[in-house]
């Protein structure tokens, strides 16, 4: 296993699920969040749903949650809630506050579900500061295509480093911007990457803007295996021009891959709808 930081000293710190939460798994029972791993089988949102797991990450030995997530963990409410319809929301402050070893889960599912009910998301408002049920959905699938082509290591915080600046061989990435004070550099452009990104996975917009966006991104901040990884996928990676090979192909609901799998409804019933057919193809499920 690989060696993870004592105690999480980023500002911010990486958004998890405390290590201890107790999480049903289908075979082996109830395990603690920290002892889940990559195949594994935990409950969605739907009655009866089970979501594969894709990532399971352990990030940190000791970190700050409320109750039982960092406060900008994306968790999501239920349908039942006074809006009436589902809603992704930062899980806050709220919750007594205490210190926990940190955890990622991502599945196949836009959102899993505790041994208490709780549902979570794998993001957080460090890579969105918002977004709506209807928004969150079909970005969350075209996430999944990725991931089903590259690998689960990009809600792994681990991966990524300072930037070394574009690699030889491939376009230039846009300019490097200093990092805020007291925030990660390759942390500052996600939220202008999900903003395009969510803009062209719901309507079809600025999905030019998102492929220069994360070519770049991922040029600047991956290391060169995971960068690889990507290329292999996504030859064509940050040219919004190209017909076939790069992330749009994933992303733009225009495209034909990425439109394969997108009707099922936006309730809990549909969830699985809505990935599984590109999930196959992927070799996930």
């Amino acid at each position: 296993m690989k060696r993870i930081p004592e105690k999480c000293i980023e500002n911010p710190c990486p958004s998890c699920i405390a290590g201890d939460v107790a999480i049903t798994t289908d075979g082996r029972g109830v395990v603690a969040a920290r002892d889940v791993v990559v195949g594994d089988r935990i409950p969605g949102a739907g009655e009866g749903e089970w979501c594969e797991v894709v990532a399971a990450v352990r990030v940190a030995d000791k970190g700050k949650v409320f109750g039982n997530f960092t406060d900008d963990h994306f968790v999501v409410a239920p349908a039942d809630a006074p809006s009436g319809t589902h809603v992704v929301r930062a899980s806050g402050t709220g919750a007594p506050s205490r210190e926990a070893d940190l955890v990622n889960i991502a599945t196949t599912c836009p959102a899993a579900r505790a041994t208490s009910g709780e549902l979570f998301t794998p993001l957080s408002t460090v890579f969105c500061k918002q977004l709506t049920w209807d928004e969150y959905l079909p970005l969350y699938g075209a996430l999944m295509r990725i991931v089903a082509k590259t690998g689960g290591f990009w809600f792994d915080p681990s991966t990524y480093g300072s930037a070394p600046g574009a690699r030889p061989g491939s376009p230039t990435g846009p300019p490097s911007s200093p990092a805020l004070p007291g925030r990660l550099s390759w942390m500052e452009r996600l939220p202008d990457i999900c903003d395009t990104m969510r803009s062209c996975t719901a309507r079809g917009a600025r999905c030019s803007e998102f492929e220069r966006l994360a070519g770049g991104w991922v040029r600047q901040y991956l290391p060169p295996a995971q960068y690889e990884q990507v290329r292999r996928s996504y030859p064509r990676l940050g040219d919004p021009d190209a017909r076939r090979g790069n992330l749009l192909q994933d992303v733009d609901p225009r495209s034909s891959s990425s439109s394969d799998g997108q009707e099922g409804g936006r309730g809990a019933g549909g969830w699985r709808l809505l990935l599984l057919g590109p999930l196959l193809v992927g070799g996930l499920l």
